[in-house]
């Protein structure tokens, strides 16, 4: 052995000492991770009852199911106005079962303007819940859909058919059971005529008002001169602005779900009624309206709004058809 042996003996020892009070001083950890608290699923913000709805304006034309078949209204639809963005849907009581399964194929991309109608009364006792849970859910996704209840319902109120407070709460009742499916591209619609907004009918608009969580869209049914041939064509302003104004006093975007003129006595050739039409388009894409719907039909009264010249014809066909 050499002589350094007993020296490296020691520091052996030693190193082996400071080894060991070094471990003893160390903290132990657990080689499993540690438990996470798991987070409720239940802490989610329920869908709004009526979406906000921001775009453009898109304009289009009504469709008359009355003498034909939906598939031959809307081709025909088309073929007059080049495939309009925006169309108007009526159903004159509940939205048949196959609604959208004979309509989607010609709707895709488009903003659809619809409506149904039933006593209120029936639809607060449930009766309805289960066909118009089935139309919301099979609305197409890729068209934005604004959906009314019981349009213009003054006249039935007026009549005793039902109150304004049944309304408003069957109303409520159809955009609660709408909500529940959270869809975004559907929009609760009040619709209302045009007159109802003016001061002159002694109506208060807000009679049938459901409350702003209900609607997310005011439209209204304002037409030329409606109650006979128009001497003249009103200027937009004059027809649009009461119900524009009463839209934003409520907060709320608003669409015009019917409007139209006769011809008037003195314009034959349908410049006048051109040219008026240009005008409205301008007002109303300004005004930021959400759509706009030439009614393009004969009205339960008789009158006549089609546009059947061909100025008319070529002007609403070229507004229609703008993205």
């Amino acid at each position: 052995m050499s002589r350094s042996s007993p020296r490296l003996g020691l520091l052996v020892v030693v190193l082996a000492l400071l080894a060991t009070a070094c471990t003893a001083t160390q903290p132990t950890h657990d080689a499993r991770p540690t438990a996470r608290p798991s987070v409720s699923p239940t802490a989610t913000t329920a869908c709004p009852r009526a979406p906000v709805w921001h775009g453009p304006t898109t304009f289009g034309v009504s469709i008359s199911t009355r003498q034909t078949t939906f598939a031959e209204a809307i081709r025909a639809v088309d073929a007059k106005y080049g495939a309009p963005r925006a169309v108007r849907v009526f159903d004159p009581t509940l939205p048949p079962p196959t609604a959208w399964g004979v309509r989607a194929p010609f709707l895709h991309g488009r903003v659809v303007v619809t409506s149904f109608r039933m006593p209120p009364q029936a639809v607060l006792s449930g009766r309805y819940d289960a066909q118009l849970t089935h139309f919301f859910r099979e609305a197409p996704a890729d068209i934005t859909l604004f959906w009314s209840y019981n349009i213009e319902p003054e006249a039935a109120i007026d009549r005793g058919e039902y109150t304004a407070a049944e309304f408003r709460s069957a109303f409520r009742h159809l955009v609660r059971l709408a909500g529940r499916l959270c869809r975004s591209n559907e929009f609760p619609t009040l619709t209302l005529t045009g007159w109802t907004a003016s001061t002159q009918s002694g109506r208060n608009w807000r009679d049938y008002y459901p409350g702003d969580d209900y609607v997310s869209v005011l439209a209204w049914d304002p037409y030329n001169h409606p109650a006979g041939v128009p001497s003249a064509y009103e200027p937009p302003a004059t027809l649009f602005g009461p119900l524009v104004g009463v839209s934003r006093s409520a907060g709320k975007s608003f669409g015009i779900a019917e409007t139209g003129s006769q011809l008037a006595p003195t314009d034959a050739g349908g410049l006048g009624r051109s040219r008026w039409l240009g005008e409205v388009h301008r007002y109303l894409e300004q005004a930021g309206a959400a759509f706009v719907l030439y009614y393009d039909s004969i009205g339960t009264s008789g009158a006549d709004y089609r546009l059947q010249d061909p100025a008319s014809i070529t002007r609403w066909r070229a507004i229609s058809q703008q993205p």
